[in-house]
């Protein structure tokens, strides 16, 4: 059986995509924060992930990179304690 509190927290959950050298919040979830048109974000439900269909892709996209693209980005999703992950973005000429 499942908590009713467990659902609620299940489906308040958000994913949010960071830029790490101003802290500028970029999205959370598919919702975009920037008026930088390159940026946008994704989510995908994995299917046979074996978790009954609960497994969430989040993805950060940003076409035609540039130099001052460059640094790092953290998903973080708003769970206490708060979970993140740090990527770095190398763009090479």
């Amino acid at each position: 059986m499942i908590s009713d509190n467990y659902l609620v927290r299940y489906f308040l959950l958000k994913v949010a995509w960071i830029r790490v050298e101003d802290m500028f919040l970029l999205t959370v979830d598919e919702v975009v924060f920037t008026s930088d048109q390159r940026v946008s974000a994704s989510v995908t439900s994995l299917t046979g992930s074996g978790n009954g269909g609960n497994e969430k892709r989040y993805r950060l996209t940003i076409k035609q990179v540039q130099k001052q693209d460059q640094g790092a980005y953290e998903c973080q999703i708003n769970l206490e304690p708060r979970k993140f992950q740090v990527g770095y973005l190398t763009v090479v000429d």
